[in-house]
This record gives C-alpha cells, structure tokens and sequence, in this order.
C-alpha cells in the first residue's frame, strides 16, 4: 500500500506501528466532528451503538452483530432491545420477537 509505505518511510518502527494514546484518538474524533459539522460530540461509544444500529438495518444476523460487539448473550439480550428501539420499532414488535 502506497500509504503505509509513505508512513513507513516517515516513522521509524520499533515494536509499534502506529503509536497514539485512546485521549489522542478522543481528540481526533472530535476534532472530525466539529469538521463534518455534528451538535453533539461523538464519541467512540456513539460509533459502537451506530455501527450495531447500521448493521441491524441491513438484515445482519442478531448473533452475528452479538460476536461482532463482543457480548455475552445475556447482556446480548437487554442490548439488542436497545438497538431495536434505536431502530424504531415499537414495543409490540419488541415483545412479539423476544
């Protein structure tokens, strides 16, 4: 890749490829959203629950966006209600699914 190559030949590389602290990324992130024009702040847990929100629209299998984020399928189950609503479904969708 032509970009890594470019970053390589900028950065010498010891152990770490790409070095930059969680507070740094936190710091690019907002700095993207004042730049894409956003209210609210975004954070990398908004990312998450968009990401699981876009997948679900999609058609993604329940289980599949479940391995994707991580999470037990006991926490699985109050999360994916969550997901649900951020959907817009209503509640009668919800209890006739679960």
């Amino acid at each position: 890749l032509d970009v890594l190559d470019e970053y390589l030949g900028q950065h010498r590389i010891d152990e770490t490829l790409f070095t930059c602290t969680p507070r740094n990324l936190e710091y690019i992130l907002a700095d993207i959203g004042v730049g894409a024009g956003l209210d609210k702040k975004p954070s990398f847990e908004m990312l998450r629950w968009m990401a699981a929100l876009r997948d679900y629209q999609a058609g993604m299998d329940a289980d599949a966006i479940r391995e994707k984020l991580g999470l037990s399928k006991i926490s699985w189950v109050e999360t994916f209600a969550k997901i649900k609503r951020l959907a817009g479904e209503d509640a009668e969708e919800l209890d006739s699914d679960e």
